[in-house]
């Protein structure tokens, strides 16, 4: 007898132990469908790969969805580290003309935000602020 209650004991200690183990792991699914939107502010221009020559005139680009208000403008020579501003409180019109300033750099970055500092996008990638067409040309 106490060999057959051992030996079910070792079926049962053997079935149950990896449901057991399996209980421990936690998950949750959703109770309803949900949908990612796309943030209400996009920059468009410059969104990486661009090179804009120092003293040019370059239009800065982007889009809003929903209610957005006027927006800051800035721009990074650094990959973000560090912001700039370009414009502030200006109309949340799409575009904003802009003389590139003497800021040569490969790691530039614009960011658009409203004002108050939500909602923002910045370039997807880096552009260049060169110091001449020659270069500008040549990076190309």
């Amino acid at each position: 007898m106490k060999k057959i209650n051992l030996l079910f004991l070792v079926f049962l200690l053997t079935w149950i132990s990896p449901r057991i183990s399996a209980q421990t792991v936690v998950y949750d699914d959703s109770d309803s469908p949900f949908t990612i939107l796309a943030s209400p502010v996009s920059v468009l221009t410059p969104n990486g790969g661009e090179s804009w020559a120092v003293g040019s005139s370059q239009n800065i680009i982007w889009s809003t969805t929903g209610t957005v208000g006027d927006v800051n403008i800035d721009y990074s020579t650094n990959s973000g580290s560090n912001w700039v501003s370009v414009a502030t409180n200006t109309a949340n019109d799409g575009t904003f003309t802009w003389t590139v300033p003497n800021t040569p750099s490969t790691a530039c970055l614009i960011r658009v935000r409203e004002i108050d500092g939500s909602p923002t996008d910045w370039s997807d990638a880096v552009f260049t602020i060169t110091t001449s067409t020659v270069e500008t040309m040549l990076i190309s």
